[in-house]
């Protein structure tokens, strides 16, 4: 779809279109794709904010 929008749009609109960053609602770092390590959710991906431990928000995936 949107390579079909390239005439539309320069190359700066483009770029930010195509940006799949997650970030983070409550101190607005950038989250990271995380594996849970222990507890019930062993072994379970998640999206962990990138201060941690400063802030410890976490989403599922």
């Amino acid at each position: 779809m949107l390579e079909q929008t390239d005439a539309r749009f320069d190359s700066e609109t483009l770029a930010i279109l195509r940006d799949t960053r997650k970030f983070c609602p409550k101190c607005e770092s950038e989250m990271v794709m995380r594996t849970a390590t222990k507890g019930k959710a062993s072994g379970q991906s998640f999206w962990g904010c990138s201060a941690y431990p400063k802030c410890r928000f976490t989403m599922p995936v």
